[in-house]
């Protein structure tokens, strides 16, 4: 799979599919090319917003199957967005 994950410095891959799911805004790696400060753009974050509500409502509703359904497809749509976050430099 080709995701967004290019250094902004060397135009290398900079981050693994993993990484970037553990690495938040606030947080940053080093590039795994050429070693400098890269992270993920705070602005590109507010969409994830609407994939937190139905994981709430999951945990506050009655948890039946369709509100499985519905936390598995916001789960699953989070993940998706964070895959296609660009990286910027730090």
């Amino acid at each position: 799979m080709d995701y967004e994950s290019t250094c902004p410095h060397c135009r290398c891959p900079a981050m693994s599919f993993k990484d970037k799911l553990l690495t938040g805004p606030i947080a940053s790696t080093h590039c795994q090319a050429c070693g400098k400060p890269v992270g993920i753009s705070m602005r590109s974050m507010w969409p994830l917003f609407v994939g937190i509500i139905p994981v709430a409502y999951f945990l506050g509703g009655k948890n039946g199957f369709l509100d499985f359904i519905v936390t598995a497809i916001g789960i699953g749509a989070v993940v998706w967005w964070i895959a296609r976050l660009p990286i910027e430099p730090r």
